[in-house]
């Protein structure tokens, strides 16, 4: 008999939607995982086709029915560029699994995210405070079994392979705390700071000393909430002329495409943008606003390109507080698809814009030509109530490369 929930990857007929239990959602979860990571994506997305709305519903409201719809969100994620299309897939999933948490679960996942945090800092921290405290959360929830590693984790080298067993529960944790932000942002708010903890807490694990398979579960928890604080597994689509609310900052998202000569965005060439706000631009630069509406950061994922230039801009920038040897300069350059409007420049000191600045600038464009991937982000600082930065801190990563971090003066020679 031909299993209805089975999908061959090498074929596109999706399953017939049958009514999904927990047998079936965990012959999903099973699927994906036998599945090789070239060939589960568009297994995920072939599965996801072949359960209608209602099939999901039921699935969303059920432990494991939760667990499989974490495990296809999962493996679309692991999509690359070329199958792009299934981010309409992890939208639909999104929807769903806000949808089937009720209340009551969202309570006892912020208690879940507490006690994961604790979890890893006990993990890989060599302190009882963390495991003594998380055994108190464990008692007082039922957990006898996690209470009893807690207390183990207390004596010192005894204990931590058990603990890193906890590993996947807690990444299925993080998973599900992130798939109801993405959805609601008044969730998004309140789990914010358990999530920025739990990636902090990850900062410090020593991946070279762990296990294969307990480091690839941290690299992949950490790239979740990476892409989620980064903003790109946050947002939805982009639309020009958009306006949307960020669940994690809870700031305005206004969607806008840059324009050209002739036809330049009046959203994004404003003498002030709209204060603490974020603006995205189609090619995935995110412009964030100070209370003052000045640029405070700009980042993302560099691209090739020749982006028109705005010369009455560039010769304007910065107005009243602009020095004689300034010039208006691109925060995002025009090699880079950057934006001509007045929001992607500042003025710049002139022998810095075309110095060390440039040779930065050039190096990143290097890199672009060999194919490597370039993730940038600029943070002016201004000084009082300027529209002149007094420096630029500078983080990105070259692929195949560690972060690099750089400070310039907004001064010659910077």
């Amino acid at each position: 008999m031909v299993d209805p929930v089975r999908v061959d990857p090498l074929r596109s007929a999706p399953p017939p939607p049958e009514v999904v239990g927990a047998t079936a959602a965990s012959q999903i979860r099973q699927q994906l995982d036998e599945a090789s990571a070239a060939a589960r994506p568009q297994l995920a997305s072939d599965l996801l086709a072949g359960l209608d709305d209602a099939a999901l519903a039921a699935m969303a409201v059920g432990e494991e029915g939760r667990a499989a719809l974490q495990a296809l969100d999962a493996a679309l994620a692991e999509a690359p560029p070329a199958q792009r299309h299934v981010d309409g897939d992890r939208a639909r999933l999104t929807a769903v699994q806000a949808e089937g948490a009720p209340d009551g679960d969202r309570q006892a996942l912020l208690l879940d995210l507490g006690q994961t945090a604790l979890d890893i800092v006990g993990i890989f921290e060599p302190t009882p405070f963390a495991d003594l405290t998380n055994t108190g959360i464990s008692i007082a929830r039922g957990n006898w079994l996690d209470a009893g590693l807690s207390v183990l984790g207390v004596i010192p080298y005894v204990g931590d392979l058990g603990k890193l067993g906890k590993l996947p529960r807690l990444a299925g944790t993080v998973d599900n705390a992130i798939a109801i932000a993405r959805a609601d942002p008044g969730f998004a708010q309140q789990v914010r700071p358990l999530l920025q903890r739990i990636d902090g807490a990850l900062d410090g694990v020593p991946l070279d000393s762990l296990p294969a398979s307990a480091r690839e579960t941290v690299e992949s928890m950490k790239g979740k909430l990476d892409e989620f604080f980064g903003g790109a597994g946050r947002f939805p689509e982009f639309v020009d002329g958009a306006r949307h609310l960020d669940p994690v900052t809870g700031r305005t998202v206004i969607d806008a495409k840059p324009g050209a000569t002739g036809g330049w965005n009046p959203t994004l060439n404003a003498d002030r943008l709209e204060p603490d706000a974020l603006y995205r631009t189609d090619t995935g630069y995110l412009y964030h606003t100070d209370g003052q509406g000045r640029v405070s950061r700009v980042e993302g994922d560099l691209q090739l390109g020749d982006g028109p230039r705005n010369t009455y801009q560039q010769q304007v920038s910065g107005r009243e507080d602009r020095l004689p040897d300034d010039q208006g300069g691109h925060l995002i350059a025009s090699i880079f698809h950057g934006p001509g409007e007045q929001m992607n420049l500042v003025p710049q000191n002139g022998n810095l814009n075309m110095g060390a600045w440039k040779r930065m600038e050039n190096a990143w464009a290097e890199a672009l030509k060999a194919d490597l991937d370039v993730q940038v982000r600029i943070d002016p600082v201004y000084g009082g109530d300027s529209l002149r930065p007094t420096r630029f801190d500078v983080s990105y990563q070259i692929e195949g490369q560690p972060p690099a971090t750089r400070t310039f003066q907004n001064r010659p020679g910077g």
